[in-house]
């Protein structure tokens, strides 16, 4: 698998997972396959922002994204979800700004995931 840091990883991990995959295990959420990126990582490994942005919103979905943070991106009009999380970081609260160096949180094996990892995808 290719490694990847990336503007949200400080140091390379294998990408376990890419847009699209695995769509007979996605079509039980009504997906035509995987809906973003995995990066596996060992648990609580600090995922950046990457980003200049707005936190949009945090929440959990046992049964899908686990932990989450939403960050909406004003330039390019889109909204950035980092999931699966273990945990968030303190200045993670809905309409705060986000810079590139801050702390999303630790990558986490919440929700629906099968290993410590970071989903990155867009959120509609």
């Amino acid at each position: 698998m290719p490694k990847t840091a990336g503007p949200f990883l400080t140091n390379s991990f294998p990408i376990s997972q890419t847009f699209g995959q695995n769509p007979a295990r996605y079509a039980q959420f009504g997906m035509a396959g995987h809906n973003g990126i995995d990066i596996a990582t060992p648990t609580e490994t600090t995922v950046l922002a990457g980003i200049e942005g707005r936190v949009y919103s945090v929440g959990e979905d046992p049964n899908g994204y686990g932990k989450y943070v939403r960050v909406w991106d004003p330039a390019q009009n889109l909204q950035i979800i980092f999931a699966h999380l273990n945990s968030v970081a303190p200045l993670m609260q809905a309409g705060l700004p986000v810079h590139p160096w801050n702390p999303i949180g630790g990558t986490g094996n919440t929700g629906n995931s099968t290993g410590p990892h970071i989903h990155l995808g867009f959120a509609d």
